[in-house]
């Protein structure tokens, strides 16, 4: 066996292989939700069978031998940047809580079965956001046109079903006796029939054990017969985190299909359920960066969270969207705001860290420029990205016959 102190010596250790699952919306098994680009599993494996494969193995002792697997890139590349990672952010909040459960035997199989089970229900999406792929929501396939002139990313055109992964979990002996957090990403996970089916799946005995967390865009409460109030009162507890990438219009204008108001009037629904917590996740981009005081004045003024209760990532792909893009005319009045509002809202240090961190990029802010021009063309709307740099920051946005001789200029 290896003592788990030792594991914590590593500068790369990630806890998540060790005790976590993260189930992928075609039915792979990968280290979590920023690495899922290659799988764990080999094909015609069950869950249990993954569990103590290879795979998992190899990626255990790299973690445990300050190696930086290539396939956990994000998490170096955030933390090369001066931002806490993801396998960073879950050692502080988790390892009290899960270190005990941890049995790592010498060739790096562990005895314990996962007590976190992280599952990707579909790509099947009601929204169509600005920055997500069409692996985040299917929707985002009529806009492949689109996203294609400016990325050379892969594409799924497939609308997923994870059917064969959710058969594997129930034929895993004892494994709902021992999951203590069952979380649910998707798509959207409250709009998708595996969901429902999978719970209705777990021993009712045993739901008031386990604890469920949801990232959610929270446009639905209900759901065909179903009743998500009555639904999570038969388990432990209930985290929602919901999914927004600003307030109002900012908020409108990233989540194509999305309606602020009904997700306000959604949560003021479930602040008053004693077993469910909210709480709110952003991912920071180009397109709302500049709202990011107004974010946090917002929820500072409100109820229903706690700002320690946001949870702010920063966009990684596609690159042409990050919010480190912006050009030094645009970069001055942004990084002005948002240091003249860091005494009351320290949270904001991370994006002044990053944006010093991340030069200026003219190639992906023209993408950016291009990309924004062609979806306001096919979903046009009172607000526009110019209108928004106009209101939150002061400043005119150049036209585009200025970005396009500022490239030129900086390529000849």
């Amino acid at each position: 066996m290896i003592d788990n102190k030792k594991l914590k010596l590593s500068k790369t250790f990630c806890m998540l292989p060790f005790m976590h699952i993260y189930g992928t919306a075609g039915g792979d098994l990968v280290p979590c939700c920023e690495a899922q680009e290659t799988p764990l599993n080999n094909p015609d494996e069950t869950a249990l069978e993954s569990w103590n494969n290879t795979n998992y193995k190899e990626l255990r002792r790299a973690l445990a031998n300050d190696e930086r697997p290539e396939r956990c890139e994000v998490c170096w590349h955030n933390e090369d940047s001066g931002v806490i990672s993801n396998r960073q952010q879950w050692e502080d909040d988790n390892w009290e809580t899960f270190s005990n459960d941890i049995e790592v035997n010498d060739d790096y199989s562990v005895n314990n079965s996962p007590r976190w089970v992280e599952l990707k229900v579909s790509n099947f999406c009601n929204l169509k956001c600005i920055m997500c792929s069409t692996h985040s929501s299917y929707k985002r396939v009529k806009d492949l046109d689109i996203i294609s002139k400016y990325t050379t990313d892969g594409y799924e055109t497939r609308l997923l079903r994870p059917t064969t992964l959710f058969e594997s979990l129930d034929q895993w002996p004892d494994l709902w006796d021992n999951v203590h957090t069952l979380q649910f990403t998707g798509g959207e996970p409250i709009i998708n029939q595996e969901h429902y089916d999978l719970l209705e799946g777990i021993p009712v005995e045993k739901r008031k054990n386990i604890k469920l967390r949801y990232a959610t865009n929270l446009s639905h409460i209900k759901f065909k017969k179903y009743d998500l109030v009555e639904i999570w009162n038969q388990f432990k507890h209930v985290n929602i985190k919901v999914s927004m990438d600003g307030i109002e219009d900012v908020y409108n204008y990233i989540r194509q299909d999305g309606d602020w108001d009904n997700v306000y009037s959604n949560m003021l629904v479930l602040s008053s359920e004693p077993t469910i917590n909210l709480a709110v996740g952003i991912t920071v981009q180009a397109h709302n960066i500049y709202q990011m005081p107004e974010f946090y004045k917002f929820w500072k003024h409100e109820s229903l969270i706690e700002l320690d209760f946001i949870t702010a990532n920063i966009l990684h792909t596609p690159k042409y969207l990050s919010p480190a893009l912006w050009p030094q005319n645009i970069r001055r009045p942004l990084m002005d705001k948002l240091k003249a509002n860091l005494d009351e809202f320290p949270e904001l240090a991370k994006f002044i860290k990053y944006i010093l961190r991340n030069k200026p990029n003219i190639t992906n802010y023209s993408k950016m420029r291009k990309y924004t021009r062609d979806i306001e063309a096919r979903y046009p709307k009172d607000v526009t990205l110019k209108t928004m740099v106009k209101k939150y920051l002061k400043i005119k946005l150049e036209g585009m016959d200025a970005v396009d001789e500022r490239l030129k200029n900086e390529k000849g």
